[in-house]
């Protein structure tokens, strides 16, 4: 299964790759057609500016949605909606908003919450308009109540945690998203008095750590 998934997604970027192949070498063919007519002069003194053309970013779209892989693991179904801008100086800038729902049960323990996170994304300059690639800063808040019923405890955590992000995002088939992200932060999280003692020993992946942790996120979802 799992090679078959890597041949797909193989597959998919080849095709996509293609494609934009194709775009790009229309758009090479319109910018040298445009810099023919102006060969004894400076393109700069004449208005044009490559900063200037609404083509400079085939990946113009404004909105994104995406779905977190990773989080299903813990029993986590995450969806982000991204909003993206461009200032008068023709910088990217986005804001990303996430809500996820915990919700899992088995023999031994119950867990239910909400997680909720923000990040604003600084885009660096395009060297491939298949590829963006950012970075910027997030904060996220996490309640979640884990009850276990072998001990007869049941814990109501709260944590918060923040930091900063790296990320590339690949684009298939113009619209298709597949999102990679780096990063670290801080993390703290407030559970009861009389389990701190049980706590102490959480490692970064388990609710209720508090300390510094690594960060990484795979999602996919699409831009409109």
């Amino acid at each position: 299964m799992k090679k078959l998934l890597i041949l797909l997604l193989l597959f998919i970027c080849q095709v996509s790759i293609a494609q934009r192949h194709d775009r790009d070498r229309d758009r090479h063919s319109k910018d040298h057609h445009h810099h023919t007519d102006h060969d004894h002069d400076d393109h700069y003194d004449d208005g044009y500016h490559p900063y200037d053309h609404d083509d400079l970013y085939s990946n113009d779209y404004k909105n994104a949605m995406y779905w977190y892989l990773i989080p299903l693991y813990y029993s986590t179904f995450q969806v982000g909606y991204e909003r993206i801008k461009t200032t008068e100086e023709f910088r990217r800038q986005g804001i990303l908003y996430s809500l996820g729902i915990i919700l899992s049960s088995n023999r031994r323990s119950n867990r239910n919450g909400v997680i909720g996170e923000i990040q604003y994304r600084f885009y660096f300059d395009q060297a491939n308009h298949q590829l963006d690639l950012f970075g910027g800063p997030y904060a996220q808040i996490e309640k979640v109540k884990v009850e276990n019923e072998e001990l007869a405890t049941l814990d109501d955590i709260l944590s918060l945690a923040g930091g900063l992000g790296f990320g590339a995002k690949l684009y298939v088939f113009n619209q298709g998203i597949i999102e990679v992200q780096l990063g670290g932060g801080v993390r703290y999280s407030n559970v009861p008095e009389e389990r701190k003692e049980y706590y102490k020993d959480a490692k970064p992946w388990d609710f209720g750590y508090t300390g510094v942790l690594a960060r990484g996120s795979v999602s996919i979802g699409f831009a409109f």
